[in-house]
């Protein structure tokens, strides 16, 4: 939503081609990290394969 990422002024400000370079300029290294720990949390992609076996058996 804000920012726009797929901004092509924006992009260009930055010297970047595509939403996800302009990202990963905008955000410092350890900013960029957390932000894609959050998503795969948010995503379920944080779980052990053991655990959704598990919940998957129950």
């Amino acid at each position: 939503i804000y920012p726009d990422l797929k901004n092509a002024e924006l992009q260009k400000s930055y010297g970047v081609l595509g939403g996800d370079q302009l990202i990963k300029k905008m955000l410092l290294s350890g900013e960029y990290a957390a932000l894609v720990q959050k998503v795969q949390k948010v995503n379920g992609f944080d779980r052990d394969i053991n655990e959704l076996v598990e919940d998957v058996k129950n």
